[in-house]
C-alpha cells in the first residue's frame, strides 16, 4: 500500500501519482490518474430510487405493449438512450425498451426522479386497470417503501419524507 502523502487527507492519501511526464503538462487529464472521482466536495450520489425498485417497475413493463410503456415515459417528456448505446441486454424487447427510458435517468436527481415516479404511477394504474391479480402491488410497495415512499389506493406514489438536495450526495 502506498505511504500517504504528507498534508492529504482521506483517499487521495493513498493515491499513487505516476511519474510527471511530458503529457501532464500538455494534457491536463492525467493529473488526475489515480485520483478518486469527485463532484464538489463529495464523491459519492446516491440514488433516491433503488435499483431493486426499478427493477420492479422493468418487470411490470413485461406485461404492457412496447408502445404503452414508450407512451408512458414520453407522456413525462423522457426520451430513450439509442439501444446501442444501452448497457443492457435481455430477450424481452419490453424490458430493454423499459430500460433504454430508465437509462437516460440520474436516479440522484430529484426533479427526474419526480416524472420517473409518475411514469411508476402509470404503470401501477394500467395494472390495476387491467385487472391484475397477485402480489404483484404489495412487491412494488414494499420496494417503494424501503425508498422512502408510499402508494395510496389510487395508486399515486409520494415521498414519506421528501429528500433534501442535500441528502443525494454523502461527503
Amino acid at each position: 500500500m502506498a505511504a500517504a502523502q504528507p498534508g492529504v487527507q482521506g483517499w487521495a492519501a493513498l493515491a499513487v501519482r505516476p511519474p510527471f511526464s511530458v503529457l501532464e503538462e500538455e494534457n491536463p487529464a492525467p493529473k488526475a490518474i489515480g485520483q478518486p472521482y469527485r463532484l464538489g466536495m463529495s464523491s459519492y450520489r446516491r440514488d433516491l430510487i433503488s435499483r431493486a425498485t426499478r427493477n420492479e417497475f422493468r418487470s411490470l413493463a413485461t406485461d404492457m405493449t412496447v408502445g404503452l410503456v414508450s407512451e408512458a415515459w414520453q407522456n413525462h417528456n423522457f426520451a430513450p438512450v439509442p439501444e446501442d448505446e444501452l448497457n443492457y441486454d435481455d430477450t424481452s424487447v419490453r424490458r430493454i425498451t423499459f430500460e433504454t427510458y430508465a437509462a437516460a435517468i440520474d436516479w440522484a436527481d430529484y426533479t427526474q426522479v419526480s416524472r420517473a415516479l409518475l411514469v411508476f404511477e402509470d404503470f401501477i394504474r394500467y395494472h390495476r386497470q387491467s385487472g391484475w391479480e397477485g402480489n404483484w402491488l404489495e412487491e412494488v410497495t414494499v420496494k417503494l417503501e424501503r425508498d422512502g415512499l408510499s402508494v395510496d389506493d389510487r395508486g399515486r406514489i409520494s415521498w414519506l419524507r421528501r429528500p433534501s438536495p442535500r441528502a443525494t450526495w454523502r461527503s
